[in-house]
This record gives C-alpha cells, sequence and structure tokens, in this order.
C-alpha cells in the first residue's frame, strides 16, 4: 500500500513538473486559479510558470493615514529611481519578466538611460541594499501616444521595458491586469494603494513602503467634488479616498498601483495607477488615478501580447 502511494505521488510530481516547464512569453489576467511552485535552492526562485498562474497570488492573507506593508506583501511593485541618488521619484508594478507599468509624468524631463527600476524592495534605509532587492536598466519608455502632458492629467500611462528579463522568486512577482473587455467600473470597492511617497502633503517621503486602503468613487461624484475646484475627470481616469480626508497617496507615490484584491481567488488586480490629486488626502477630495482597464488592449497591442 505504501509503495503504490509512493509510486502515485511519483508520477503526480513527474507529471506537474512536464506542465509547469515552459518559457514565461505572456502577461494576461488570470484564466485559472494556479498556485506557486519554487525551485529547492537558497533564492526561492519561482520555475517556469505560466503567468497567467502567478500573477497576483498574495502571499500574506491578512501613504497618508496609512501603515507600514508587510515585506513581500505586493512583490510587483517598483521603485524608480534616479542613479545614484535613491529615494525612488516614482513608482511602477511589475506585469511581466520584462514590463512594468507606470505613469506618463514620471518621465518628463528625465532621460530613461539615467534611471533605475528597483524590484523586491521594502526599505531604502537599509544599507547596502536588501537582500532580495534588485536594480534593472531600463530598455525603453514608452508613454500612451495620446499623452500630452500634466495640463490635462489623460492617458497618463507609461510602459517601461526592462534589461535583463526579471527572474521571480517570493519578493518579485507579477501582478494581473483587469478585465479589459467587460471593464468593471470598482465603483464602491475598497482599493489598496501602496507607495514610498510622502506621508503628508509637502512633509517626508517615506524610507518604508507603506499602503492604505481607499474607497473607490463613480466618476460622476468625483467629477461632482472637484469641478467646484476646476478639476475634471474623464472616462480614462478613476478616483478613490477616504470622504473625511485623512488616507490617500500623495507626492512621490506617481505611477505606483491602485490594486483590488479578488474575492474568489484572492488574486491582485492592477486597476489604477497613482496620476495627480488636489493636495493629499483632504475631506471631499479623492485622489484620481489613471484607470487601467481602459489601457489594456494598448499595453497588449505594445507589448505584443497575443489575443
Amino acid at each position: 500500500m505504501v509503495i503504490a502511494i509512493q509510486l502515485i505521488l511519483l508520477t503526480c510530481y513527474t507529471l506537474l513538473n512536464h506542465l509547469i516547464l515552459g518559457n514565461i512569453t505572456t502577461t494576461q489576467s488570470p484564466v485559472a486559479k494556479g498556485r506557486q511552485v519554487f525551485n529547492n535552492n537558497n533564492n526561492n526562485e519561482l520555475g517556469f510558470v505560466p503567468i497567467e498562474h502567478i500573477c497576483g497570488l498574495p502571499l500574506h492573507r491578512r501613504i497618508v493615514g496609512g501603515r507600514e506593508a508587510e515585506p513581500r506583501a505586493f512583490p510587483w511593485i517598483a521603485a524608480l529611481g534616479t542613479q545614484g541618488e535613491f529615494l525612488p521619484f516614482c513608482g511602477g508594478t511589475l506585469i511581466s519578466n520584462q514590463y512594468v507599468v507606470s505613469a506618463a509624468h514620471c518621465f518628463r524631463n528625465r532621460r530613461p538611460d539615467q534611471l533605475v527600476v528597483r524590484l523586491g524592495a521594502h526599505d531604502f534605509s537599509v544599507l547596502p541594499v536588501e537582500r532580495d532587492a534588485r536594480d534593472f536598466q531600463i530598455s525603453w519608455v514608452k508613454m500612451h501616444p495620446r499623452w500630452q502632458g500634466v495640463d490635462t492629467g489623460d492617458y497618463d500611462i507609461a510602459l517601461i521595458k526592462l534589461t535583463p528579463n526579471v527572474v521571480f522568486s517570493r519578493s518579485v512577482m507579477p501582478i494581473c491586469l483587469p478585465p479589459w473587455r467587460t471593464r468593471p467600473t470598482y465603483a464602491g470597492e475598497l482599493a489598496t494603494v501602496a507607495g514610498w511617497g510622502r506621508t503628508r502633503f509637502n512633509g517626508y517621503q517615506s524610507e518604508r513602503l507603506m499602503q492604505v486602503e481607499v474607497q473607490v468613487w463613480n466618476n460622476s461624484a468625483c467629477n461632482q467634488a472637484l469641478a467646484p475646484k476646476g478639476y475634471k475627470v474623464t472616462p480614462g481616469m478613476m478616483c478613490a479616498g477616504d470622504p473625511k480626508g485623512g488616507k490617500d497617496s500623495c507626492n512621490g507615490d506617481s505611477g505606483g498601483p491602485l490594486m483590488i484584491q479578488e474575492s474568489t481567488d484572492e488574486r491582485w488586480l492592477l486597476v489604477g495607477v497613482v496620476s495627480w490629486g488636489v493636495g493629499c488626502a483632504q475631506p471631499n477630495t479623492p485622489g484620481v488615478y489613471t484607470r487601467v482597464n481602459e489601457y489594456v488592449e494598448w499595453i497588449r497591442n505594445t507589448i505584443q501580447i497575443p489575443k
């Protein structure tokens, strides 16, 4: 009986190895609930697993007005900095083993060859660099072709191609892109924003990754709140914040992720990119984010993901 069970387990293990081997070539929303498969080595590196099987998987089950994030809580978050001068000036989100999504305005008046993208980071006060952190050069940056600068705030999204390719681990994994054919609004849902930005308007930048939970507003309510201040929200934007104030993204969080965790399989989706706001965490003044599901088709076409 014991021998038979051992043979069955060995057969299943061999079959599983055959199933998970293969190149990571696409980034897409999950089509089935996957599992994490780690190699037996000191770096806990992931084997070659299709991205749709690992994107957005939580490693922990459980900003202004926020709290310090747990290390590895958001292994897809990226920090953008100038070579030789790190703290990060912007954030980003890893969506594959080559590409990071960020905000177009993060690259205004900046040369990509002078920048670096750090993955696996948590605490920038640690010197030398944290063990799990890795720096990557930028092969190219493509801003949305219809982005016209910070005056309108529309089309505020960019893709970054990293070099060399990323090796996934417990500290570095991609997030899932949201559904783009149905394009849910997420209004009323609780979302999480994370970054190393200022912890208050004109305050100090955080050295540790912070997170805060904010409610997604519908665009009509957001426009009603921001129109008297002279601002307009378009369909390519989304708003999130606490109506009472006190919780928000802020300067330095730009380009970072606004995330929602699905209730069905607990995967995290990249639903927004930190874009702009009127001050930080003011009452009845939500932060404004680029609505990612309006741009998934552009992302897929730019990095040539098969439909």
